[in-house]
């Protein structure tokens, strides 16, 4: 009801002329609107409410049934034979109803027990598969945010180039109308400008594209006021193995789930199995019988009440039993291979993304050491094209050598953080929290 109270309420405000060019401007905000537009997690949320109704379902045939039914019959008879005298050649035909109120309490039914412990085993499935979609929800996001911010830097050094080029080619152009150099080197520069403006094209599309995914998540616009790849942070946490995994062991709903799983299609095939099992109910009848029947003796109206216990054994059934529980048997088995699956691919997600987070430290070290070396580099060429020790087209070069080794960094820290988010995305233990230190 709060959810829908939320939802509500967004919308309200975006019908009531939330301006064009508003945006999200931070991470709290943005994950807010996330959950209450996504339409993935919205699925989610929607298959968890219904499945408290499977427990009641099951429940349901545990409890004391009461049937109310009513019989009217018109019946034709002729008596063929008789020893009495009376009868012989007789015919009559009469009206008959019967009215029951009968409530019966299952004693005894394996099979719808087995049953409900299936579904109360399937309702907490669904418990760890919203949780698993929450934090895809969150991972999603994450990586949409740092995808664009990455194709931002890929864009600004595209532009830089571009800049870069475009001096240079009115360099060489100024330089061939003196004679200095051949057409070839202008035509050369020409080019590379022209392949820059195309690359800065592309990075600008991919830039817009990567947008309108973060915007698909949010439902509004996000021009978030920090970067997230501004800063990092090293995991303070061993890299090893053996400590995530029995993290993902204990947190993981992917896994927890398979787990959950393999224990419904357990108690699946049980009840399957108990489908040939006799059952017994206890009863207690109140019946009202009348029956006009002028051929033997007149008609009568008959009360009564009754308690009794019923036996029910389907002896036969078609062969729909046996059929249901090898199903059930092939389920089971399915479901230990599926949660052995899933159990291997956490643990090799979980292995590649340690190697990896190795990895990026390292890379972080040695772009942060680039940036300043090329920065460096860029000043000194500045000081020596000023004092026409050097020509353009190094200082250009040191120039871009600048801004390509600021947009490795930057990239080196996104993907860095987006290994520690799926770490922690492949143990279980994704939260708004850690999306949150990005900023």
């Amino acid at each position: 009801m709060a959810s829908l109270l939320k939802r509500f309420c967004l919308a309200g405000v975006l019908l009531a002329g939330v301006p064009g060019h508003a945006a999200v401007l931070d991470l709290t905000t943005a994950i807010s609107a996330a959950e209450l537009y996504d339409a993935q997690y919205l699925r989610a949320q929607s298959v968890f409410e219904q499945s408290s109704h499977m427990d009641d379902e099951a429940r349901g045939a545990l409890k004391p049934h009461l049937m109310l039914s009513h019989d009217q019959r018109y019946t034709e008879q002729e008596v063929l034979e008789s020893e009495n005298e009376v009868y012989r050649g007789g015919s009559s035909d009469f009206v008959s109803r019967t009215s029951m109120v009968r409530l019966e309490q299952v004693v005894y039914d394996r099979q719808a027990w087995q049953w409900y412990l299936r579904a109360g085993v399937e309702q907490k499935v669904f418990v760890q598969d919203l949780r698993a979609e929450y934090q895809n929800l969150l991972l999603r996001l994450a990586e949409g945010l740092l995808f664009q911010e990455m194709a931002a830097a890929e864009l600004r050094l595209a532009k830089s180039d571009v800049d870069a080029l475009k001096r240079l080619a009115l360099v060489q152009r100024a330089r061939f109308e003196q004679g200095e150099v051949a057409r070839v080197d202008f035509l050369d520069a020409q080019a590379g400008l022209d392949n820059a403006r195309a690359k800065a094209s592309e990075a600008r599309q991919k830039v817009s594209e990567l947008q309108r995914r973060v915007d698909m998540i949010v439902g509004e616009r996000v021009e978030l006021t920090m970067p997230l790849t501004q800063n990092w942070i090293a995991v303070d946490a061993p890299l090893a193995l053996d400590d995530w995994w029995r993290r993902a062991e204990a947190n993981s709903p992917q896994l927890i789930a398979a787990e959950l799983r393999r224990e419904m299609a357990r108690l699946g095939h049980k009840s399957a199995r108990a489908a040939s099992l006799p059952k017994f109910y206890l009863s207690a009848e109140y019946n009202r019988d009348s029956k006009d029947d002028t051929l033997f003796g007149g008609g009568a109206t008959i009360r009564g009440a009754a308690v009794y216990l019923r036996t029910q054994w389907d002896l036969y059934d078609g062969g729909s039993s046996i059929a249901r529980a090898r199903r059930a048997s092939g389920e089971l088995r399915t479901a230990e291979l599926e949660r052995e699956l899933i159990g291997r691919d956490i643990k090799q997600l979980v292995d590649i993304n340690l190697d990896k987070l190795a990895a990026g430290l390292d890379q972080i070290r040695g772009y942060r050491s680039a940036v300043v070396a090329a920065s460096e580099l860029a000043s000194l060429r500045k000081i020596q094209l000023d004092g026409g020790t050097v020509d353009e087209f190094k200082y250009l070069q040191a120039l871009r050598s600048s801004v390509q080794s600021q947009t490795s960094f930057s990239k080196a820290v996104g993907n860095y953080q987006l290994t520690v988010l799926r770490l922690l995305h492949a143990a279980g233990v994704l939260t708004p929290a850690d999306l949150i230190k990005l900023q």
